[in-house]
């Protein structure tokens, strides 16, 4: 931060030497901060199965909305703020709303209302301001022909019935739900218990790895380890997950 106030007040660098490089004593410092900072534990990435099994062991309707919604995200490596609630009071990312995803049926663009919505050959979501710095990116996913997980079916799903609820939005965030009397949110605390219980049902046998292993954000990287597992180009996974 002090560093920062000088540069923007028009003045050298003063971590840097003259040859323009970082001071030798600050990089030894940070490489000594380095070996006393503890291993980054990385949230495991999700299985289709676990998917699967959230969808068929959902009771509720809003247990099967948040599944619906969450085996939805994952074609897109959704982060956890693009498509539920979250407990941050500011973010960068937009939530994705219903007016931001398009389907279309061999290339034409077909309404949210229309009768044949549900027979979409691809559905395009339009991300907002993100991480990367990128403004109205938008990303495709073409149908599949698994019964369970479709990124078009799902999708499809998802904006039927926000559209079904009194008084509806196209601007409305994809996390809207409404159980016939009172609106509320979808959050990413449920999703984060519903991945762990489903975790935790098949265990650690069958996955390899517990629910303390998981997180929201196994959800985005279970979307890149399909496409990788699928052998799709490093490059296609990384613009449909928008990484830097």
């Amino acid at each position: 931060n002090v560093a920062t106030t000088i540069l923007s007040s028009g003045r050298p660098d003063p971590r840097n030497n003259e040859s323009g490089e970082r001071h030798l004593m600050l990089k030894r410092q940070a490489s000594a901060y380095k070996k006393t900072d503890k291993p980054t534990k990385h949230q495991k990435a999700l299985p289709p199965e676990v998917y699967r099994q959230l969808l068929r062991l959902s009771s509720t309707p809003r247990a099967k909305a948040r599944a619906i919604l969450l085996s939805s995200a994952v074609f897109f490596c959704m982060r956890s703020c693009e498509y539920t609630k979250t407990s941050q009071k500011e973010q960068k990312t937009r939530t994705i709303r219903v007016k931001d995803i398009t389907f279309r049926l061999n290339g034409r663009i077909l309404p949210h209302d229309h009768p044949r919505i549900n027979e979409a050959t691809t559905v395009t979501i339009l991300f907002g301001l993100q991480k990367c710095e990128i403004l109205d990116e938008p990303v495709t996913q073409y149908r599949t022909e698994d019964p369970e997980l479709c990124p078009v079916r799902g999708w499809t799903k998802v904006i039927q019935r926000i559209r079904s609820y009194p008084g509806f939005k196209d601007d409305w965030p994809v996390y809207t739900y409404y159980d016939g009397k009172n609106f509320s949110d979808l959050s990413s605390s449920e999703i984060l218990q519903d991945i762990r219980r489903i975790v935790d049902i098949m265990g650690p046998d069958v996955l390899g790895f517990t629910s303390a292993d998981v997180g929201t954000h196994s959800n985005r990287g279970g979307g890149a380890m399909m496409m990788y597992l699928a052998k799709t180009p490093i490059v296609t996974i990384m613009m449909i997950g928008r990484y830097e």
